[in-house]
C-alpha cells in the first residue's frame, strides 16, 4: 500500500512537471512567434538573470567542485540555444518543439541504460515507448501532407542532444553543487553572459535593437521567468 505522505508527494512532483511544460510551451511559442529569433532569444536568456540573483540569496553555498559542471552546462545550453532558434527560422512550432522536446528524454533513458547502467520500471519504459511513437507519427503526418521539413527536422534532433546532455550534465553537477536551486542560478548567469558575448562577436547590432525595443525586453523578461521556474 503506498502511504498518504507518499502519494502526496508523488501528485505534487506530477504537478510541478505538468506546470514545468506549460512554462516551457509558453516560452517556446513566444520565442516562435518573434521577427528575430535570436534577439528574442538572448532576451529571454537575459531574462533569467533577474529571477536568478533574486534567488541566490535563498540558495545554500554552491561547492566549488560544481565549477566545471556548471562552465560545461553554459556551454551546452548555448548549443542548445543555437540550435533551437536556427530550428524555429526554418521549421513550424508543431513540428521542432516536439521532436526537440520529446527526443531530448529519450536520448537519456538510452544514455542512461547503455553507459550508466540504471534500470526503469516497465511503466516509465512505457512512457518513453510512447515518445518514440509520437516523434514517427510526426514524420508520418509530415510526409502525408506534403510539409515535410527535413533541414528543420535536423535542427530540432539537434536541439534535443544538446538538452539531453546538458540535462545529465546538470543532474551531477546540482548534486556536486549540493544545491539545485544555487547550481541552476549561477548555470543561468553564466549562460547569458556567455550568449550576450556571442552575440557581440556573431551578431553586430543585434544587442544594441534589443535595448531600444522595449517590447522585445518585456518580452524576453516574462520569457525568462517562465523558462528559469520551468527548468529549475
Amino acid at each position: 500500500m503506498i502511504s498518504l505522505k507518499a502519494r502526496s508527494l508523488s501528485v505534487f512532483v506530477f504537478s510541478v512537471v505538468l506546470l514545468a511544460a506549460l512554462l516551457h510551451a509558453v516560452w517556446n511559442s513566444l520565442l516562435k512567434g518573434s521577427s528575430d529569433k535570436h534577439m528574442t532569444m538572448l532576451a529571454i536568456a537575459l531574462g533569467h538573470v533577474p529571477v536568478a540573483l533574486m534567488m541566490l540569496p535563498l540558495a545554500p553555498s554552491v561547492d566549488l567542485a560544481a565549477l566545471p559542471w556548471i562552465l560545461a552546462s553554459v556551454a551546452l545550453h548555448l548549443g542548445y540555444q543555437l540550435f533551437l532558434t536556427a530550428g524555429y527560422r526554418i521549421g513550424d512550432l508543431t513540428l521542432v518543439y516536439p521532436i526537440a522536446r520529446g527526443s531530448a528524454p529519450l536520448i537519456v533513458t538510452i544514455f542512461s541504460v547503455a553507459v550508466l547502467g540504471i534500470s526503469f520500471t516497465t511503466l516509465e519504459l512505457s512512457g518513453v515507448g510512447l515518445i518514440v511513437v509520437g516523434l514517427a507519427s510526426l514524420s508520418l503526418v509530415g510526409r502525408a501532407d506534403g510539409m515535410r521539413n527535413p533541414r528543420a527536422g535536423v535542427m530540432a534532433l539537434g536541439t534535443g542532444l544538446f538538452m539531453a546532455a546538458y540535462s545529465l550534465v546538470d543532474g551531477i553537477g546540482a548534486r556536486v553543487a549540493t544545491t539545485a536551486l544555487g547550481y541552476w542560478c549561477w548555470a543561468a548567469i553564466g549562460n547569458a553572459v556567455v550568449l550576450t558575448l556571442w552575440t557581440v562577436s556573431t551578431r553586430r547590432g543585434t544587442v544594441t535593437a534589443m535595448v531600444s525595443n522595449r517590447s522585445v525586453i518585456l518580452l524576453g523578461f516574462g520569457g525568462g521567468s517562465a523558462s528559469f521556474m520551468a527548468y529549475g
